[in-house]
């Protein structure tokens, strides 16, 4: 069967239209034509064809065979056709005809900054905006810092056409959570772009940066860390927390303020990862007090929490919201759901309830619920707010009543967004009828 499947693929490969329904047309034909062939022809040596069994003895004797047949082709069909109808929207070579093909990846650093920006870069200064950036292999991230963004780019090209270059373009973010673990996300920007032939070039080749680069293109880009440092660094990412804070703990008393808040940060993720939510809180306080920050008074506020000090977190939260507003460090939305998960970790789920109604409200005044759009305003996609709530507040109110607050809350949502709403309340619906 893998012989047959591995020929069958080749010649799919080999025939397939740069229209989809045409090539998926072209499978289901070929599939056809491969069971007629594989009626008459033995799957292996010493067993005999279904056809052969059917003259010998009949549908009896050739009934299940073929079933066995027509499962392998089924088998084929569910691998190749998704495959087969993806293929059309493939870069094609009308020169060459020929398929681009995959020759080079690059990811390149953001740093500290927002996806909507990279959106307005892009759309203002085109693909060329790419080539002011640098090689994040050629940036150490320092193991305390809270976000960072890349590109990553992905090339394709027909060699023997000059003109067929193609690049996809995917925005990946990068958070690290106060237990100091990092959480990925992915947001696809452009898909098959067409670009020159020097750009594309230049993208493969990006030379290593240089300091005229550096200042340029990563203008908040996290230092590296401090030679002082980096035992406790070393032993945070090699998870010997209790090392770590051996290390870093005689830092917090130098006499460079940078090295401070280091150890600092140092020392809050590793109480964090013990789990010492407390000690935790004590550090990212003291981080607090020597960078002044919405992030870091989150830090606290999350801690609080985590330690069942609702007030001192809740009182943290809104001091955090406050900076926010003026400094504009992180999309309120992506404040609410770091706040939120730690309520719900701590099981304060009475609390979730007002931080869900201003996600809802902010959902109902975009009026928009996709995908993309959400993400690059901070907010979650919106059928992991409708799991996530559910969640949530099933511990605080019944399913009846909780369809009747969404229906409250959700009201001006895009159709697509109802749809999704109403598919979420019949589940519930389901379930608390069960």
């Amino acid at each position: 069967m893998l012989a047959y499947g591995v020929a069958f693929g080749w010649v799919a490969d080999w025939s397939h239209s740069r229209q989809r329904r045409l090539s998926q047309g072209w499978l289901l034909a070929s599939l056809l034509v491969s069971f007629s062939v594989r009626w008459w022809l033995a799957p292996a040596f010493g067993s005999l064809a279904p056809w052969t069994l059917f003259r010998l003895g009949g549908w009896d004797a050739a009934l299940w065979p073929g079933i066995g047949a027509l499962l392998e082709l089924a088998v084929i069909l569910a691998l190749t056709w998704d495959m087969v109808g993806q293929q059309a929207a493939n870069p094609y070579s009308e020169s060459q005809h020929q398929w681009a093909r995959k020759v080079w990846e690059q990811e390149l650093w953001l740093g500290r900054g927002e996806a909507a920006q990279v959106q307005e870069e892009l759309a203002s200064r085109g693909t060329a905006f790419l080539l002011s950036l640098r090689p994040a292999a050629d940036v150490t991230v320092s193991t305390a810092a809270g976000t960072w963004l890349t590109l990553k780019i992905q090339g394709r090209s027909v060699p023997q056409d000059p003109q067929a270059r193609w690049i996809d373009i995917d925005l990946r973010m990068y958070e690290r959570s106060a237990e100091g673990k990092v959480k990925p996300a992915r947001l696809s920007l452009l898909a098959a772009g067409l670009v020159s032939d020097a750009i594309f070039e230049a993208l493969h080749r990006m030379p290593a940066a240089t300091p005229e680069r550096d200042t340029q293109a990563t203008p908040s880009e996290e230092p590296d860390t401090p030679e002082e440092l980096l035992p406790a660094v070393a032993a945070l990412e090699g998870v010997r927390f209790e090392a770590c804070l051996e290390a870093a703990k005689p830092h917090v008393r130098s006499g460079t303020r940078s090295i401070q808040a280091d150890a600092w940060r140092l020392c809050a993720l590793a109480h964090s990862r013990l789990a010492q939510w407390a000690a935790a809180g004590h550090d990212f306080e003291r981080l607090f007090a020597l960078e002044p920050s919405s992030h870091n008074a989150l830090q606290i506020a999350t801690t609080a929490v985590m330690a069942q000090d609702l007030t001192r977190g809740t009182h943290w939260f809104e001091r955090a919201v406050e900076m926010n507003t003026s400094a504009q460090d992180m999309p309120p939305a992506k404040m609410r759901t770091a706040y939120l998960s730690s309520l719900s970790q701590a099981g304060h789920y009475d609390a979730c309830q007002e931080h869900l109604e201003w996600l809802a409200q902010g959902y109902s005044a975009m009026g928009i619920t996709d995908s993309t759009f959400v993400w690059m305003r901070g907010f979650p996609f919106f059928s992991e707010f409708l799991s996530k709530s559910a969640e949530l507040l099933l511990h605080v109110m019944p399913a009846e009543q909780l369809q009747q607050w969404y229906e409250a809350k959700l009201a001006e949502v895009d159709e697509a967004g109802r749809a999704a709403l109403v598919a979420h309340c019949a589940c519930l619906a389901k379930s608390s009828g069960a």
